[in-house]
């Protein structure tokens, strides 16, 4: 019997008892949070300019001919990025939420060439309903349990970004960002001609809990980029990193990542 057995042995006893088993899952759990943690803390928080969101946007705007921001909110990112640019700010803003939406629509009325769409983007098209808190809840989402209890329900259109940007003419994006409360792989998915084409130059998205409610996994996420010619990398303060993703797994823990086709410089 070689080690590999000796060890399923071990396993297969173990598992016959309840309180092992209820040990194992405590240690599992907090075996998780020490790697969720490892990758959150090395971003310190979920402010631009402390996670290298700002630093990447002054890296890669004053190139870019156009950005997508996919969960806009009141478009903070966004208004970051359009005022980095050295070309005329062109962007879509997409957010789900109405009174977001309204207020970012408000926030951009003088920059011509950006447009908020009030619609969620995901990999169909159609209706759905998101759940938006008050006073630009950041957690509202289309998954219900991953926004706030006083959330309210409102109907709002599903768009793919495949079908938006062949609606609208672009052939291409310099800039793709996500932060959809669990739906970015589900975005990814509805970009998947763009991305199949390499026409998307840069993709940044967050990953969280989120993830976990909305039946999505990071490592799903990271396989179909690469079936699309796309290596991910992990965004820290000072610059991209790469990550054994086959090591670490899903681990639902806070962070930002960044795609960019394979060959492209990372550091």
């Amino acid at each position: 019997m070689n080690w590999q057995e000796k060890l399923h042995t071990v396993h297969r006893m173990i598992a016959k008892s309840e309180t092992l088993v209820r040990l194992a899952v405590k240690v599992r759990n907090q075996a998780n949070i020490i790697v969720a943690t490892h990758f959150s803390d090395l971003s310190i928080s979920a402010h631009g300019e402390e996670n290298g969101e700002y630093r990447l946007i002054e890296a890669c705007a004053p190139d870019a001919e156009n950005f997508i921001d996919a969960g806009a909110n009141v478009g903070d990112w966004s208004y970051h990025f359009a005022r980095a640019m050295k070309a005329k700010p062109v962007g879509l803003l997409y957010e789900a939420g109405l009174q977001t939406a309204e207020k970012a629509k408000a926030r951009f009325k003088e920059f011509e060439g950006i447009q908020v769409v009030q619609a969620a983007l995901s990999d169909h098209e159609g209706e759905g309903l998101f759940f938006e808190e008050a006073t630009r809840g950041r957690t509202s989402s289309m998954t219900r349990y991953n926004a706030g209890t006083t959330a309210e329900a409102r109907p709002v259109r599903i768009a793919c970004l495949d079908r938006e940007l062949q609606e609208r003419g672009w052939n291409k994006v310099s800039f793709l960002k996500i932060d959809t409360e669990g739906q970015d792989f589900f975005v990814l998915r509805g970009a998947r001609q763009l991305l199949a084409a390499h026409k998307i130059q840069i993709i940044q998205f967050e990953y969280n809990n989120t993830w976990l409610r909305a039946g999505a996994a990071f490592t799903g996420a990271v396989e179909f980029l690469k079936s699309n010619g796309y290596r991910t990398y992990h965004l820290r303060q000072d610059g991209l990193y790469s990550i054994d993703f086959n090591f670490f797994g899903d681990c639902y823990g806070y962070g930002n990542w960044v795609a960019l086709p394979e060959g492209a410089q990372s550091r």
